[in-house]
């Protein structure tokens, strides 16, 4: 049976994720969820197909905390690849969320090196280059598949000292494109390790994928 996800919104922003499921595989059946909360809460049931999200979990690691794009080794992060389907551009939304429970006390003692945010790039080409990047052949990355967002080139979010950072709300993809798109969250220092969760959302079906799984 497949699951029913259910989004809840609450003033602490951010919001959880609750998936009902049973022990075997396979089992089909009606529940019904109940959720007791001491202030006003909202619980909506996540859609499917176009319109839907998508979250995976993701962790930075001794070998994939490589730091944001100021440090030699920032392409050593997890990456995660998102595949359109159709053929006209949508619009996506992505977020990047860690646990305030797990990474609360560390931000406090090192809140610009654990900043977090992410790039996102055309995957078609397998060079992950940010505009204005000379690559090994004197190009500019600016000018091989470039993302627009309101008449500029864009490539990565701000690196910020909270625990979501989400893509502008302009951003729009050409579902068409060759390869589809790779998506790299990072700290800002390198060496921060920790889980994290990625989602995304398209007006239009899609597959989101861990660079473990490819």
């Amino acid at each position: 049976a497949s699951d029913s996800p259910s989004a809840v919104n609450s003033s602490g922003g951010g919001g959880l994720l609750l998936v009902p499921t049973l022990g075997e595989p396979g089992a089909e059946g009606s529940f019904e969820l109940q959720v007791d909360c001491d202030f006003p809460l909202l619980v909506d049931e996540l859609p499917k197909g176009a319109g839907a999200v998508q979250s995976m979990p993701g962790e930075w690691t001794a070998t994939k905390s490589g730091g944001c794009h100021l440090h030699p080794d920032w392409r050593q992060n997890p990456k995660f690849f998102l595949q359109m389907q159709g053929v006209r551009p949508t619009k996506v939304r992505i977020t990047l969320t860690r646990s305030e429970r797990e990474w609360k006390s560390r931000c406090q003692r090192d809140s610009v090196g654990t900043m977090i945010g992410f790039y996102l790039f055309r995957s078609g080409s397998g060079k992950l280059n940010r505009p204005g990047d000379s690559t090994a052949d004197g190009d500019s990355g600016a000018t091989t598949h470039p993302i627009v967002v309101n008449g500029r080139l864009w490539s990565d979010t701000d690196f910020v000292p909270l625990h979501t950072i989400c893509s502008p709300p302009e951003l729009v993809l050409s579902s068409a494109a060759k390869g589809g798109y790779v998506i790299v969250p990072a700290t800002y220092e390198p060496g921060r390790l920790g889980k994290f969760v990625l989602s995304v959302q398209c007006d239009t079906e899609f597959t989101l994928t861990g660079d473990s799984e490819t």
